[in-house]
């Protein structure tokens, strides 16, 4: 791993990046769940 060649630039663009990503995740699982337990009802 080559993580003292990191750029500090890069790196906040990844962990952005890494944000909007999570956030989608997180989206899509609540959505799952919802759709799951509209259909246990």
């Amino acid at each position: 791993m080559g993580s003292a060649e990191f750029r500090p630039e890069a790196s906040s663009e990844l962990t952005q990046l890494n944000r909007v990503l999570l956030l989608q995740v997180l989206l899509e699982a609540c959505e799952c769940e919802a759709v799951q337990a509209e259909q246990l009802k």
